[in-house]
């Protein structure tokens, strides 16, 4: 089985994702969480990475992401044009 050694993890800070987080880094794995909310409480004291989640920068998640040899994402995301909302 492979080694995972980084794995990126939307949502760490948040219930789903900071049980995922906690295991993965029970486990000696590097986590960095994507965040549009940075300021959020950190209950890993530091030991999990922050990276913007912005769409707007495509190479910052580029890069956060082609560190990662895991992606675990929780959170579900729906793009609507507004012409689709009546």
């Amino acid at each position: 089985m492979p080694t995972i050694d980084r794995a990126v993890v939307t949502g760490a800070f948040s219930y789903t994702g900071g049980h995922i987080a906690r295991l993965l880094l029970d486990q000696g794995v590097a986590v960095t969480t994507l965040s549009r909310h940075p300021d959020l409480r950190d209950e890993f004291a530091g030991a999990v990475a922050t990276a913007s989640f912005d769409f707007d920068n495509p190479g910052e998640l580029r890069r956060t992401m082609e560190r990662a040899s895991v992606f675990c994402n929780t959170k579900a995301f729906a793009f609507l044009a507004l012409s689709d909302i009546n």
